[in-house]
């Protein structure tokens, strides 16, 4: 018995400090991945522009509008996209690749533009980094360079996996403290919603920092490459072209070849889409005698979502099909692309899709309430020892200035995107750097005021600013070029009215977080992080 509590210490221990060196990066990713699942969504709002696509123009409208943009600006082009309004996506779009010139060392020139689907006239898009680069930071981070910060992920979620598993082992009563919330009694509270939190989340967090850790495999595990593949420089891609084979495009030919009535090609799939409309068409070598015509649909096969259709660039006849990514029946491919597509949720309905983003923020709940945790249990043993309080409001600043902090640096970034200049140079670089620099202020801010307000003021003041920040949102949407809320729900733009219902309820929770602070009473100083003894010491 004794050696199993010694164990169990050690795990206790081991849990502990990883989830408190690595608590606050784990945040960052669980926050800014959260959004991951709605970045196109995200992207839509951020782009106020794009009007709302109704179900009142059909697909061969918008392919002909499209194709006759695309020989407008670009007919000497090699490679067509035609993107539909389908699936998550609500626009028109186009995109193309014209060869760079012979003998120059210069890249394919591309481009890609939104189109009205009635007319074929194109947007005039705000610069914005959008929905995928808020997504990108989780594990991208920011201002670094990639070679570090795809190790520094793969860190964190190794430590992550230590803490689930350690978590595991030193809570006993692992489901039995799922229904004993204790509100009222100041750490054991954190300490019951930390606990729900990880059994309501457990599998979701296995998969998310397993997946995670599979994602970045080659960071992962370097010492592994290189047993066979040495340290050298291309090792890492010798590997991937070995395990992950990928189909090889033929290059153009250069044999003049007439260019296929794309319309015709969609007719001609009209009975493989099986009744569903078509959600991009591609043609590849354009102009070659080996052209390509690709035409793609949202085909649910496990966590597989996309099937294409390949017809001949020429005559239109049909060649082949196959499942979207599915190159190899390799072992390791498959069980990576399982893996992947499960982390990134690509292949969920709307349903799982919320699923997957109310379980992120309850794992960012998870390392929010241990974090709050470990202040909690140790504030009143160091006062007992008289021992100095600098560790422990070092921790609390940093939990101040990431918990509460980073939310409002996210709210920022969306006010960032209607405020800036649109003739701003370099615009949807800055809608990031005010992201970082309000996440900065907000860090500072606890520190800043330390000698006029306490611990728990400084919480409710960052609270009550999220619930500002974010509250007005649906308003500066309004007011700025987008739509406002009722119109949105009235004409059925549930992305847009989406975004800005999802702000509303941020907005009262932050608001619920600082009135429950500002209640005064016994019970409000127990749960409100920073607790009573640290305002009595700075009184």
């Amino acid at each position: 018995m004794a050696e199993r509590e010694s164990f169990r210490n050690s795990m206790r221990g081991l849990h502990t400090w990883s989830g408190l060196v690595f608590g606050w990066v784990l945040y960052f990713m669980f926050i800014t991945g959260a959004t991951g699942y709605f970045d196109l969504e995200v992207d839509r709002w951020m782009k106020p522009e794009i009007p709302f696509v109704g179900a009142d123009v059909e697909q061969s409208e918008m392919l002909a509008v499209a194709e006759a943009r695309l020989n407008e600006i670009a007919p000497d082009a090699v490679n067509w996209e035609i993107a539909f309004p389908a699936g998550r996506r609500s626009q028109l779009q186009i995109s193309w690749e014209t060869p760079a010139e012979e003998g120059s060392n210069a890249k394919p020139i591309k481009g890609k533009e939104f189109l009205d689907p009635k007319t074929g006239t194109p947007y005039e898009i705000r610069d914005t980094a959008g929905g995928n680069k808020l997504y990108a930071m989780h594990y991208a981070f920011h201002y670094l360079p990639r070679f570090y910060t795809y190790k520094i992920a793969s860190l964190v979620a190794f430590f992550m996996l230590i803490a689930l598993i350690t978590g595991v082992v030193i809570h006993r009563q692992f489901f039995k403290d799922l229904f004993t919330f204790r509100p009222g009694l100041k750490a054991s509270s954190w300490l019951s919603a930390h606990t729900m939190l990880s059994v309501l989340t457990l599998p979701y967090l296995l998969m998310i920092t397993y997946s995670g850790l599979v994602f970045l495999v080659f960071r992962t595990m370097p010492f592994v490459i290189a047993a066979g593949y040495s340290f050298e420089e291309d090792s890492v891609n010798k590997i991937r072209a070995d395990v992950f084979p990928r189909t090889v495009i033929e290059a153009a030919d250069g044999v003049k070849s007439p260019i296929v009535d794309l319309g015709e090609v969609l007719r001609e799939a009209q009975p493989l889409l099986n009744g569903s409309d078509a959600t991009a068409i591609e043609i590849v070598n354009r102009g070659s005698s080996n052209s390509r015509v690709e035409i793609g649909r949202y085909h649910h096969v496990g966590v597989m979502s996309k099937k294409l259709f390949f017809f001949d660039g020429v005559t239109g006849e049909f060649q082949s099909e196959k499942i979207a990514r599915e190159e190899t029946t390799k072992g390791g491919m498959i069980i990576y692309r399982i893996l992947t597509a499960l982390h990134e949720g690509q292949f969920a309905g709307p349903f799982l899709r919320w699923i997957y983003f109310v379980s992120a923020l309850a794992g960012a709940g998870v390392v929010a309430s241990g974090m709050i945790l470990w202040v909690s249990k140790r504030r009143k043993k160091a006062e007992k020892a008289d021992e100095g309080l600098v560790g422990l409001r070092l921790v609390e600043y940093l939990n101040i200035g990431t918990i509460a902090g980073l939310p409002i640096g996210i709210s920022a970034y969306f006010w960032a995107n209607r405020m800036l200049p649109l003739e701003m140079k370099n615009r949807g670089d800055w809608e990031l750097n005010v992201l970082f620099i309000v996440w900065a202020i907000a860090m500072t801010y606890p520190v800043a005021v330390s000698r006029t307000r306490s611990i728990r003021q400084a919480w409710k003041d960052l609270f009550f600013l999220g619930a500002i920040a974010y509250g007005v949102l649906p308003v500066l949407n309004g007011l700025t070029g987008g739509v406002h809320l009722g119109e949105s729900i009235v004409k059925g733009d549930w992305v847009i009215a989406g975004f800005d219902l999802a702000a509303i309820v941020f907005a009262l929770l932050f608001g619920y977080a600082a009135l429950r602070g500002s209640e005064g009473s016994e019970h409000s100083a127990a749960i409100m992080p920073g607790g009573p003894l640290i305002e009595r010491e700075s009184s």
